[in-house]
């Protein structure tokens, strides 16, 4: 947009006591013409479109959060006293958190089926890095007993729905329902929508707000079909929308989902924090440990110098220690939660891939 003759702004930029921010799509309308812009405006049409198996915030914990709960949840690092901070890494290098998912030496098993394609991609480091994820987790899902055909695979969080497409090439007579709150051109379930295979849904909607239980039943009472969840790299609480969707799903068979952004991670919707280590129960720690796990990924290695103390007296590699057993913790607990939840099914945090291929090498998986 041009600024017209003599201004400094542009009409987008303007700033003036007629205009106001659109709070949908940003964009500045003058307040005379703002019922007109709501008619159109792309983002509130389609913000009144209530997308299957709606039902809002369903999978949002209802726990009543405390003055203090809110108040911890905005604070920064630099916002605590240094010794808060150091008491938490004591805690952490105490040497009682199991970290068993983020190993410098470990090497992930491939899915057979997967095992030329990796290959023939060895060129491409974009393609081989999601290829090598996406088939160490079938090799996960395929040993834990959950990559059975016949079963429906829930994908959260999915994208472009990269993961669901894997399963289905390895899976010919399973169902997909396919959830993501974005909007995707190259969609890979529409390779197979394209050759007829019409087992694929896509729900446009946030995880907090998908209901499974408002899915159709199946017409089969004699069906042995589970659901499965299944997400790849679920980012922060979006992994706790998706462990507590679980609960509510009827025939569960597991869940498999692949953590990251721990830091993203908030008091309010982590409905494991009662299966949190007893040192870190508490709104303050928590926020605390979400804070430190960003050092696991941060990149202080690319730093001058490594060996220098900060003021918490730790170096780098002290501090990327840190940061993984903050991750573990927080995963840690999101596994005993579902151990609790469903105590006739097995849960584990394990290791999916290697560090090289990506330092969010952490999944949970109940089967």
């Amino acid at each position: 947009m041009v600024a017209k003759e003599g201004a400094e702004f542009c009409g987008q930029h303007m700033q003036d006591n007629l205009r106001r921010k659109c709070v949908y799509c940003k964009s500045m309308i003058e307040d005379s013409r703002m019922a007109k812009h709501m008619k159109k405006c792309n983002i509130y049409t389609q913000s009144l479109v209530k997308p299957k198996y709606y039902n809002e915030k369903v999978n949002l914990d209802k726990t009543k959060l405390t003055e203090e709960d809110l108040k911890h949840a905005n604070m920064k690092l630099t916002d605590f006293e240094v010794e808060d901070v150091k008491k938490i890494v004591e805690l952490l290098k105490d040497g009682k958190v199991e970290n068993f998912s983020r190993r410098e030496n470990f090497q992930p098993s491939f899915f057979k089926n997967l095992e030329e394609e990796i290959e023939a991609n060895k060129g491409n480091a974009k393609v081989l890095k999601h290829l090598m994820q996406q088939s160490s987790l079938l090799e996960i899902m395929d040993k834990e007993g959950l990559l059975t055909n016949g079963n429906c695979f829930i994908e959260l969080g999915a994208g472009t729905g990269g993961l669901s497409e894997k399963v289905a090439e390895a899976l010919d007579k399973s169902k997909f329902i396919i959830v993501d709150r974005g909007s995707f051109r190259k969609k890979k379930e529409n390779a197979f929508l394209n050759d007829g295979r019409n087992a694929f849904e896509r729900v446009k909607g946030d995880i907090a707000d998908f209901d499974p239980k408002l899915l159709p039943k199946s017409s089969d009472e004699n069906s042995q079909s589970l659901t499965i969840s299944i997400a790849k790299h679920l980012c922060g609480s979006a992994t706790d929308l998706a462990i507590e969707c679980a609960t509510r799903i009827e025939n569960f068979g597991g869940i498999l989902v692949a953590s990251c952004c721990h830091h993203k991670c908030a008091w309010q919707s982590f409905s494991s924090r009662e299966l949190l280590h007893e040192n870190f129960k508490s709104s303050k720690r928590f926020r605390l440990l979400t804070l430190l796990s960003s050092w696991f990924t941060c990149g202080f290695q690319k730093s001058d110098d490594t060996s220098e103390k900060d003021k918490y007296g730790l170096t780098v590699d002290e501090k990327i220690e840190v940061g993984a057993l903050a991750k573990a913790v927080i995963d840690n607990a999101r596994r005993d939660y579902l151990l609790k939840t469903f105590p006739h099914l097995t849960a584990k945090t394990l290791q999916y891939c290697s560090l090289e291929t990506s330092l969010e090498s952490s999944a949970i998986v109940l089967s």
